[in-house]
This record gives C-alpha cells, structure tokens and sequence, in this order.
C-alpha cells in the first residue's frame, strides 16, 4: 500500500511537471465540485478529489483532471486474469475511478491514468503526454519528440525509484 501511494504521489508529481514545463496551468489534490455526487457531507455523498487539475486557455489542454490508479498485477482480485490479459490489472485500478466520476460533467474531463505496480505505464499515460506535449509545441516551439522522450525518461525514473524505496 505504501508503494503505491508513493508511486501515486512520483506520477502525480511528474504530470504536474510536465503540465508546468508545457505551459498549462497545474495544482495538485484538488476537489472537483462538478464531479460530487450526492448530497454534501451526507454519507452517500462521493467527492472528486483528483490528484493533478490542469487547464489553459486554448490549446490541446483546456481543462482535465487526472486521477492516478496504481495496480498491483499479483493482488487475488486481478491475478489470474492480468496472468492472461495484458492490461488487465490495471483495468481493474481504473474501473472504480471511471464508475465514480464517469468521464466528467460540465466541460470537466476525468482522466483516469493506470500504472502497474512494477513499473509498467498504461495507455492513458501516453494519452496525457501527448496532449502536454502537443501544448508545449504550441506553447513554447520545442520538439515534440525530444519532449515525449524527456518526459517518458522521467515517468520511468519515477516509476523505479518508487519500487526501489519499497523494496
């Protein structure tokens, strides 16, 4: 558990980052209130607490937030089928994030951003490099694939410093 949670935080980190460096605007563990269901402060109510909020006026990011599901492939609930399906642990960290918030409401995009437990990057990783590293053309004229490069190096180094602080 501890793992994950330091993975959750490097990634977060990262993507923050990254959204800084591309020139679009980024805060960490912010509430969405557009994404509460249910009455507030009742026991139903579900809060969106999202670990990177980032927009900007224009661009390929105008206003997504990125929640990071860190997935174990040898937890009893997803071994068996992650030992035959690729991508299925992590499909199992991101489902309950996509059934709680769904997709956004009101202009608001819930990205749900999968990582494996070892170190392995989920699509929708590449989904959000791509679209800073689109803004950061746009933004600043740098190379878009130096950029993604630089940028998967770090998500990377992220990744391994966090197993190897657990280990």
């Amino acid at each position: 558990q501890q793992q994950q949670q330091q993975q959750q935080q490097l990634i977060s980190n990262r993507i923050q980052e990254f959204a800084r460096d591309s020139g679009v605007e980024a805060e960490r563990e912010e509430e969405c209130p557009d994404l509460l269901k249910g009455e507030p402060g009742t026991d139903e109510a579900v809060e969106a607490r999202m670990d990177v909020h980032q927009w900007s006026y224009g661009g390929y990011v105008c206003g997504e937030l990125v929640d990071v599901a860190v997935a174990n492939p040898v937890k009893a609930d997803a071994r068996a089928r992650a030992s035959v399906s690729d991508g299925h642990a992590v499909q199992v960290a991101e489902d309950p994030k996509l059934t709680k918030y769904g997709i956004g409401h009101g202009g608001v995009v819930c990205t749900p951003v999968g990582i494996k437990t070892f170190g392995r990057l989920d699509e929708s990783v590449d989904a959000v490099v791509v679209k800073l590293t689109g803004q950061a053309v746009l933004a600043h004229g740098v190379g878009r694939a130096k950029a993604e490069r630089k940028w998967r190096a770090k998500l990377a180094v992220a990744m391994y410093r966090a197993y190897a602080e657990s280990v």
